[in-house]
């Protein structure tokens, strides 16, 4: 990444070792120092720390380390290995060069000022420079300068996962404290005598409402400790199986704040589980516990408040099993999505081409059109293909043309530039016309090939073939193009983003201004799936220039699925949720039930005394399961209608209220709250009536 020297300071970033670049080594002539990310000095040269103050050469030029910066900077990715003084030389700042818009500012604002009154203050600047310089940000041109918050900037794609994966880590922490609030309540039920013999001796009710306080929180902490402990095993996979879009994924740690939270949560959560029985305690009739002896009878209200927690936890389960369903429908459809290309046995890597060495355009064109014959020649090879920038990579570039014979129209388009193999490596069909051709290169005239997108938007009822085209103004140096073929449509952006018009130019025709043929991505499809393959090609590469560094080497499966790892990632955090929501549940279901077949022996032994059959007690309790069931459904359909909206962003091909999936999760979250509660019923059906009625 190139920055300027006043980056870290605007950032407060210091270095772990060494310092910063200085202003004059900002300036061109002085550039020749480089930082290094503390992952490229800890895997590429072993944390030495001599290497401050040591030349590395980089694109064919010397460059000090001066600096290596701390573990936790990784700006403005993980990606970024290196930084270097963005330096503008003479030719930089001219007059010409004030269209070419690859920098971005950062800049931080002063004390109490907001970010709209940065806006406008831009907006303003914007217009200034308008007037000044009308040639390049025409009036109607819609060119303005916006100011985004870093934070927001960084974090825009994965916000809405992040606030769903909390929603759910909510609705389960609520699940467990409904849980326990049950098993706390029914043991307060049976410690009633014990409380009141407490009372009778002098204890008082703030005395007995701390002490079981202390249990709960006891409770809760250790439960919490045991978590935390989890969770430092976990994290590592985390950080591992996380999509690399994720901001900082890198820094994620169980640390000083995390466990001060994880404690926090963990306390609170003891207080709110402990809430129930300490109110049951405080409402506790001491005549009436004295007088039942060791028989605890739970009230009409002890079982409603059972009886509301249950249904609390069917109804958060249900939302979590929603929204985990809504997930992996998107997810399959998704899969099914037609990329536009073949991924069987292609394999791909990119080359960059170092600009002291490769000074000239031709120079660079000789260079892959010699490594592509090569590699085609190669006896494990089918085909190979040369792009600018892959399918899926993140890399792309959007360029304005104009279309002959309908004056100033500047219609935005994706431009690559291919040779003659790329379209037959990746079983990319030409629907119309013809495929480029070997001899596409200079002194023929330049043409092109459009997409199917590109055809339905600006040829809608015209034949595309034979039209010609060029890059920016009709008065501009470019020349014209004549579209010779028309292919399939191809998701570069991902598979969940629709095809743009898209305009492809054989990168071995005279050279266009502003555009450099200097890096390439190399596809290949091999005759069978070969781990050797990936040795032959860097063999292949070296044995023109053994100086130069292959990378991104993968197959284009792994790109595929690549593409959609933090889709993959959200539905698997959700479906985890979901599913120890779901045991939770039943858990909950199946001890009320059998404290309920418990507490109702003595009334079980008198209804079978009096001839009613074991199908009549089960169905006693499968009626009860059924009532809290269908009361969890209604309130969890409710909750997910409105909170499922925080899904949409996540959703593809199906809506975040998709009946369908409403009514299986439903069914299927009913079916398990009768198999829940068929054991204890199936129990209580199977007691002995004799022994029922003299149950105590």
């Amino acid at each position: 990444t190139w920055v300027s020297a006043s980056l870290f300071d605007v950032l407060r970033v210091q270095p772990f070792l060494g310092r910063t670049f200085t202003e004059a080594e900002d300036r061109a002539g002085h550039d020749q120092v480089m930082l290094l990310s503390s992952h490229l000095w800890k895997r590429r040269f072993v944390s030495d720390r001599a290497i401050l103050r040591k030349s590395l050469n980089v694109n064919g030029k010397p460059h000090v380390v001066i600096g290596i910066m701390p573990e936790s900077f990784s700006f403005p990715d993980h990606f970024t290995d290196a930084w270097f003084p963005v330096a503008f030389d003479a030719d930089q700042m001219s007059e010409g060069e004030r269209g070419s818009h690859w920098l971005s500012v950062i800049a931080r604002l002063r004390p109490g000022i907001t970010n709209e009154a940065a806006q406008k203050e831009m907006h303003a600047i914007a217009k200034q420079l308008q007037a000044e310089h009308a040639d390049h940000y025409p009036k109607d041109s819609g060119w303005d300068v916006y100011t985004v918050p870093l934070k927001e900037l960084m974090t825009r794609e994965v916000r809405p996962a992040f606030i769903v994966l909390s929603g759910a880590v909510g609705f389960l922490l609520l699940i467990t404290c409904a849980n326990i609030s049950n098993l706390l309540i029914a043991r307060s039920i049976s410690r009633q005598k014990e409380m009141a013999i407490r009372t009778a001796l002098g204890a008082s009710t703030s005395r007995l409402t701390r002490q079981l306080f202390t249990e709960s929180c006891l409770l809760s902490v250790f439960g919490g400790l045991a978590g935390i402990l989890l969770a430092t095993w976990c994290v590592d996979l985390l950080v591992r199986f996380g999509p690399e879009n994720m901001p900082r994924l890198n820094e994620i740690s169980v640390d000083r704040m995390v466990l001060s939270f994880a404690v926090l949560v963990s306390v609170l959560t003891g207080i709110i589980v402990g809430l129930a029985p300490v109110l049951q305690t405080r409402r506790l009739a001491l005549r009436d516990a004295m007088e039942d002896g060791d028989r605890a009878t739970p009230s009409k209200k002890q079982n409603r408040i059972r009886s509301a927690l249950v249904i609390l936890e069917v109804a958060f389960s249900i939302v979590l099993l929603i929204g985990a369903a809504l997930l992996i429908q998107s997810l399959y459809r998704l899969q099914e999505i037609d990329p536009g290309f073949k991924t069987k046995n292609i394999i791909t890597m990119r080359l960059s081409l170092p600009g002291t060495i490769y000074q000239e355009p031709q120079q660079q064109r000789m260079f892959f059109q010699g490594l592509a014959e090569k590699i085609e020649n190669l006896p494990e090879i089918e085909s190979a293909g040369l792009v600018n920038f892959l399918p899926l990579s993140g890399l792309g570039v959007q360029r304005d043309i104009s279309i002959e014979g309908r004056g100033h129209m500047l219609l935005n388009v994706g431009f690559r530039m291919i040779d003659a193999g790329y379209f037959r490596t990746l079983g990319i069909r030409v629907l119309e016309g013809r495929n480029f051709a070997k001899d596409d290169r200079e002194k023929k005239p330049p043409v092109a090939i459009v997409n199917r997108k590109f055809v339905q938007v600006f040829f809608a009822n015209e034949k595309a073939v034979g039209k010609q085209i060029k890059l920016g103004t009709v008065e501009n140096e470019f020349p014209w193009f004549r579209i010779v073929g028309v292919v399939g449509d191809v998701r570069h952006e991902g598979l969940d983003v629709e095809t743009t018009p898209e305009l492809y130019i054989p990168y071995l025709q005279p050279p266009l201004p502003d555009f450099t043929a200097s890096a390439f991505s190399i596809v290949v499809r091999g005759k069978r799936k070969s781990n050797s393959l990936v040795h032959s090609l860097r063999n292949t590469v070296w044995s023109i220039d053994p100086n130069l560094p292959v990378y991104q080497v993968t197959t284009m499966k792994d790109l595929l699925s690549k593409s959609l790892r933090s889709r993959r990632f959200n539905m698997t955090l959700i479906l985890f949720f979901g599913v120890v929501a779901l045991v939770l549940c039943a858990i909950g279901i199946y001890g009320l039930m059998s404290y309920s077949v418990a507490q109702r022996t003595h009334e079980i032994g008198i209804r079978m005394a009096l001839g009613a059959a074991a199908a009549q007690v089960i169905k006693i309790f499968l009626k009860r399961a059924l009532l809290l069931g269908f009361n969890g459904l209604a309130i969890g359909i409710a909750i997910a209608f409105v909170s499922n909206r925080f899904l949409t962003g996540l959703l593809y091909g199906i809506s975040s209220t998709d009946l369908r999936t409403f009514l299986v999760v439903s069914i299927f979250t009913l079916s398990l709250t009768l198999l829940a509660t068929a054991v204890p019923a199936w129990r209580a059906s199977r007691l002995d009536a004799y022994a029922a009625l003299r149950h105590q």
